[in-house]
């Protein structure tokens, strides 16, 4: 589910493959249509800077749908993955479009000609979480969760490999719950904790962005912390 920059429309999408645009004032269905009739329907959104358009995955390809009219158009496709996508993202600046699928990539397209413009290896596949891949606010950055690696950062079109943010320097017991940059994308937040609700490891860690150097432990939750917003740091 998003909801569009103008916090005027929410869109919704179903395992039927449907996609739904709900006029958020009045309650009423703005636009409807079948947008992917693979098995699992639509499994992620992602909304363009404008609003203008949406990107849709399901199964092994994203679909960009141009919603700005009275019915919903295709604009193009994205088109490359070899297994079903798992995850979508638009950045902030409108600029590049990621997905992360089963076929063990994380892949970086154009926002405007559709065309792939990077792509990395992602270790183990099976770790990466469904719906936790964000740009950072700056829209340099993209970063991820797996387990039990933890959250990884990644500069794409620049010849790097991402940077990894290990949920604990030993135990690999404790998970990566939730990750959250900071507005100005110098620093990221990850969420921590453990099966066993171990209050020693139910910690928010804080990393420089650009280095992956650790700049903080926050304590005091007992049990694992679940949930983080953006920070002001």
């Amino acid at each position: 589910m998003v909801i569009s920059h103008d916090s005027a429309r929410v869109i919704t999408s179903s395992i039927d493959g449907t996609i739904i645009i709900w006029d958020l004032e009045s309650g009423a269905v703005v636009q409807e249509w079948l947008a992917h009739d693979s098995l699992g329907g639509v499994i992620d959104l992602a909304l363009s800077l404008d609003s203008r358009r949406l990107v849709s995955a399901g199964g092994r390809t994203l679909a960009i749908w141009a919603i700005d009219s009275d019915v919903a158009s295709q604009a193009g496709a994205l088109e490359g993955h070899t297994s079903d996508v798992k995850t979508c993202a638009w950045s902030p600046d409108g600029t590049l479009i990621a997905s992360a699928s089963w076929d063990g990539m994380v892949r970086v397209w154009d926002g405007d000609s559709y065309q792939q413009r990077d792509m990395v290896s992602v270790t183990p596949l099976s770790g990466i979480y469904r719906r936790d891949l964000k740009f950072s606010p700056d829209a340099r950055c993209l970063a991820w969760m797996s387990y039990p690696q933890g959250c990884h950062v990644w500069t794409p079109l620049a010849g790097t490999q991402p940077i990894v943010l290990p949920p604990h320097p030993d135990r690999r017991d404790v998970d990566t719950m939730a990750f959250s940059f900071d507005h100005e994308s110098r620093r990221i937040a990850t969420a921590h904790g453990s099966n066993d609700s171990d209050p020693d490891v139910s910690v928010v860690r804080i990393w420089d962005v650009e280095t992956g150097a650790p700049l903080a432990v926050l304590t005091g939750h007992s049990s694992r912390v679940s949930t983080i917003p953006a920070i002001h740091v």
